[in-house]
């Protein structure tokens, strides 16, 4: 965890901030078959070649020329009727669906089949999602902890939505998935991934969270062996990379940045590895890691470079906004002008990352960029002497209601700080009340002992206050 800052300023917490009885009822008589036996309110059943006399007024039953007391009638039916409704039972239960099993390991990375937009034939005996089970499979002894789920564990997925849903019924930390389609005379196979945070120590790595395009579509031709021959290669060199983001990722999660970049720095040493594989998502995990370590003019040039790969890349505007709004927080007190046309530069970057944010539906940057701009004004209103506390509350409580009750994990954090701005805000409005429940669920929900600890100190001030 980063340096806490002044109790004014937002952390480098920000970018990240740092889931039968079945009943069985009749009010008639059931008969079938030859010989069967009507059970009512009294009255003659006959069928087949036997004979059924029931009457209700006498102690003696006689069923099939057989006389039985009323008790042994009832204990006969009752066990048949038990055998009846046990059996459907039995029957209800083979229908619901089967709960999906969860995963177990330390990392968990499942991959699924991909779907196909296309005539089932073009894809005939080409499953690229088996192809990267097996890839990743063959370098499984590098990933320590990993539990790897094929496709039959996972199933068919081919968009982010279903992507999210999936990997939190299995419990999945990293899920491979995609499409395969026609454009003309060519076939498409889109690789995606998605990241799903989990409820115990994600918070390191909630930045990280959501979906990803692995590369641009790869295009080929499937109805032909050397064709699909020739995606099968692009798909493991990608496969490849993927082997060390995914142990990027899990060092990233686990506080250890400095051999998450590593993992990512061997990566991008791959030799087959190419632009237009993906680099821009290794670019932005490469800025992301080294702005927890705080060397900001690093993870700008990350950043720079993944917008050079990808142009619009929502999560690299983000990367930008934050590390300005960092570097001018360090410099906020010996050189003020700086610091507000680097806060005003954060804000051009959040804007950027807010338009290419429709893109990314299941991913929290559209979230990221409200709490990143809230804190860049926050900061200027307070250089400026400006008073922006009104629009400054709504940003935040609308932080707070995108985490819900716990819903979206990954936005804990931000809801933590969120909730800390607040009990400022509403102490500048006089209204302590508020500004005391605020910082207490800030103490009470953020991850960070040294942040828990400062907005506990915060709250035993303006307590002390009241008395």
């Amino acid at each position: 965890m980063p340096a806490t800052q002044d109790q004014d300023a937002p952390t480098p917490d920000a970018l990240d901030v740092s889931q039968a009885q079945a009943t069985v009822q009749g009010d008639g008589p059931i008969a079938q078959g030859d010989g069967a036996v009507a059970v009512g309110k009294g009255g003659v059943y006959s069928g087949g070649d036997n004979h059924g006399v029931i009457n209700v007024d006498n102690r003696k039953i006689k069923i099939f020329s057989q006389s039985i007391s009323r008790r042994q009638f009832v204990l006969v039916i009752g066990a048949v009727g038990g055998i009846v409704a046990l059996g459907s039972i039995g029957v209800i239960k083979s229908l619901r669906p089967r709960a999906p099993d969860k995963m177990t390991g330390e990392m968990n990375v499942a991959l699924a089949r991909f779907g196909v937009s296309q005539p089932p034939e073009a894809a005939t005996g080409f499953d690229p999602g088996q192809i990267l089970h097996d890839r990743i499979a063959a370098s499984k002894a590098q990933l320590k902890g990993l539990q790897l789920g094929s496709p039959e564990l996972t199933q068919e997925i081919s968009n982010a939505v279903t992507a999210s849903k999936r990997a939190r019924e299995i419990n999945a930390t990293v899920l491979i998935y995609g499409v395969v389609s026609r454009d003309g005379t060519d076939d498409i196979v889109v690789p995606s991934f998605f990241v799903s945070p989990a409820e115990e120590g994600f918070h390191l790595a909630a930045e990280l969270a959501g979906e990803y395009r692995l590369g641009t579509p790869i295009r080929g031709n499937l109805r032909s062996a050397g064709g699909r021959s020739l995606i099968a290669d692009r798909l493991q060199v990608r496969a490849d990379a993927l082997v060390r983001i995914v142990l990027g990722v899990s060092l990233h999660k686990a506080g250890e940045f400095e051999k998450a970049i590593q993992q990512y720095e061997d990566a991008n040493r791959l030799s087959e590895w190419t632009d237009s594989d993906g680099k821009e998502v290794l670019q932005f995990l490469l800025a992301a890691s080294n702005y927890r370590l705080r060397k900001f003019d690093v993870s700008i040039g990350h950043a720079t470079e993944a917008l050079r790969i990808s142009p619009g890349y929502a999560r690299a505007y983000l990367a930008l906004g934050f590390n300005f709004q960092q570097k001018a927080l360090e410099t906020i007190r010996d050189d003020p002008d700086a610091a507000i046309k680097l806060l005003e530069d954060s804000l051009i970057q959040f804007k950027s990352a807010e338009l290419g944010a429709k893109e990314l539906a299941e991913s929290d940057v559209g979230i990221r960029v409200v709490f990143g701009r809230n804190e860049s004004q926050f900061a200027l209103a307070e250089l400026k002497q400006e008073d922006h506390v009104d629009a400054l509350i709504v940003g935040y409580k609308s932080v707070i209601d995108a985490y819900g009750r716990g819903e979206r994990v990954s936005l804990r954090e931000l809801a933590a700080e969120s909730y800390g701005r607040l009990g400022l805000l509403y102490n500048r409005k006089g209204d302590l009340s508020l500004a005391v429940e605020s910082l207490t669920n800030a103490s009470a929900l953020h991850s960070s002992p040294e942040r828990k600890a400062l907005f506990k100190q915060q709250l035993d001030a303006l307590q002390g206050a009241q008395k």
